[in-house]
């Protein structure tokens, strides 16, 4: 099943890149659930939109690190 968005939740275990049909696409796997299914957004846009949600942005994340190393 190919879903047009996802929220990351306590459920995610993982969020895969996969390429299908020439385009990337994410693979999600959740505890609990039998099968994994497939959202049209890459990776990236998956945890960057989390990442807004908690008001941040993955490169907002990118740069604390480099911070604090």
């Amino acid at each position: 099943m190919l879903k047009l968005n996802y929220e990351v939740n306590p459920e995610t275990l993982a969020i895969i890149a996969e390429e299908v049909d020439g385009q990337y696409v994410s693979m999600i796997m959740e505890n609990g659930e039998s099968e994994d299914y497939y959202v049209k957004q890459s990776p990236k846009k998956v945890m960057d939109h989390a990442c807004k949600f908690f008001g941040s942005s993955l490169k907002g994340l990118k740069v604390m690190v480099l911070l604090k190393n």
